[in-house]
């Protein structure tokens, strides 16, 4: 069995910059570090889409990183 331990939560945002010379898109993201891990996905979706209006850059998507660490029982 295991067991979680220093489990935490952030917000990546990803953004189209513009495309390579092969005409494929450029993706860059930006990674907001220390959510409480209880913070509802609700919430992480509207600070996420509050933030990336600041950015000049059209948004290709907001994520929910959540990681902790496993230990053995």
């Amino acid at each position: 069995m295991a067991i979680r331990s220093n489990q935490e939560t952030a917000l990546k945002l990803s953004f189209v910059t513009g495309t390579d010379k092969n005409n494929r898109e450029v993706v860059e993201s930006r990674t907001i570090r220390d959510f409480d891990a209880g913070t509802s996905d609700e919430d992480l979706l509207s600070a996420g889409s509050g933030l990336a209006g600041l950015y000049r850059y059209e948004r290709e998507g907001i994520y929910r990183v959540d990681t902790c660490v496993l230990k053995a029982a």
